[in-house]
C-alpha cells in the first residue's frame, strides 16, 4: 500500500520530495517505484515469490487496484477501504512513521491510538484505527 500511496502522489501531480515523503523512502527510491509501476503496473512491485504465503490480491484486483492509482492517495485509500467492507471487515488499522501520511489518514478519519515518540530519526511511530 505504502508504494502506491507513493505513487499516487506522482500521478496527483506531486513532487518527488513529497512522494518521498508519503512513502517515508529517499528520492531515488520514488523514481524506482514509479519506473516499476509503469512498466509493469502493482505487478512490477513484486520482487519475486512472498516468502511469507500466496498473494494477497488476485490479478483482477490488482487491475482494479492499478485502475485507481492515478485518482489519487486519498481515493485509493477509500477504494481499499471499500474493498475491505466488501470482505466482510468492520475496521482497518495502519501505522507510519510519516507525519506526511499522519496528517492525510487523520483527514481520512483513522484515529491514533498508540505512539512511540522518537522511534525513527526522530520520527514518532503511530498506530491508527478507523471503524469501517
Amino acid at each position: 500500500m505504502r508504494r502506491l500511496l507513493t505513487v499516487a502522489t506522482i500521478y496527483e501531480g506531486g513532487t518527488q520530495s513529497e512522494a518521498a515523503r508519503v512513502g517515508g523512502v529517499c528520492v531515488h527510491t520514488v523514481g524506482d517505484w514509479v519506473l516499476r509501476f509503469n512498466a509493469a503496473g502493482p505487478d512490477g512491485f513484486v520482487d519475486g515469490i512472498p516468502t511469507g504465503g500466496i498473494a494477497l490480491l488476485d490479478d483482477a484486483q490488482r487491475r482494479a487496484l492499478a485502475a485507481i492509482v492515478g485518482a489519487g492517495a486519498t481515493r485509493l485509500l477509500a477504494m481499499a477501504e471499500s474493498a475491505a467492507r466488501e470482505c466482510g471487515c468492520h475496521a482497518a488499522w495502519l501505522d507510519t512513521i510519516n507525519p506526511d501520511a499522519l496528517r492525510l489518514y487523520q483527514r481520512c478519519g483513522y484515529a491514533t491510538f498508540g505512539t512511540v515518540d522518537n522511534f525513527a530519526n526522530g520520527h514518532a511511530f503511530s498506530l491508527m484505527s478507523k471503524s469501517l
